[in-house]
């Protein structure tokens, strides 16, 4: 019934459409069948219900077009998934705040310290920050989560001491004084962001995503 009555909609559409001389580009359209979680993976065909060829029960169509159904899809650089848990997004985002940090980097000893605020601004929280508000849901309120994580990488790389950061597993046990070849846990201890946080006032994911939620 869902089906039928998608395609019934879609009909006028097109028939709108055909009349304002306007074009739809089939190349573009996509279809998602939300669902929670616990329904059954379609992935295997014995799960998916038999369908014929041209059936408008069991798919949806343009123009005698099928419209490809899709698991996932980015709508204005947001990238929605059937199961609305933002995972694909998130996966995503992960990878280009990656890319952030890295370009951050790179740049960072070329530039003075009186601007890394704003090359942070710019090049990484510009990215973590769009569209916060739709995905930040996901956002998990505890030191592990993945974005927060990844934030804490650039916070460390562009604030931090760098040197320590970087150099930590590089140093040979040979290079060091007598007594020091045995490196201790405190050795191995990430350094605290929270303090570069408050200093710099700068908000953490979670707290982002409520501030611009307000």
């Amino acid at each position: 019934k869902t089906f039928s009555k998608a395609n019934e909609i879609l009909k006028h559409v097109s028939h709108f459409m055909r009349n304002n001389l306007l074009h739809i580009n089939m190349s573009k359209c996509c279809y998602i069948h939300f669902q929670p979680s616990s329904t059954i993976d379609e992935t295997c065909a014995r799960t998916r219900p038999y369908s014929i060829k041209n059936d408008e029960s069991r798919a949806i169509f343009i123009n005698g077009q099928e419209i490809i159904k899709v698991s996932s899809t980015k709508f204005l650089g947001i990238i929605i998934d059937e199961k609305l848990n933002w995972a694909a997004h998130i996966d995503h985002l992960i990878k280009k705040l990656r890319s952030a940090t890295g370009a951050v980097c790179r740049i960072r000893n070329s530039i003075p310290s009186e601007h890394y605020r704003t090359i942070y601004s710019s090049l990484f929280e510009s990215h973590l920050g769009y569209g916060i508000t739709v995905w930040g849901v996901a956002l998990q309120e505890k030191a592990t989560d993945s974005v927060f994580v990844t934030q804490k990488h650039c916070i460390r790389i562009l604030f931090g001491n760098l040197e320590s950061y970087l150099n930590k597993h590089a140093t040979c046990a040979r290079a060091r004084p007598y007594g020091f070849q045995k490196l201790g846990s405190e050795f191995y201890k990430k350094e605290h962001t929270k303090p570069i946080f408050n200093k710099l006032k700068i908000l953490t994911v979670q707290n982002l995503f409520k501030y611009q939620c307000i």
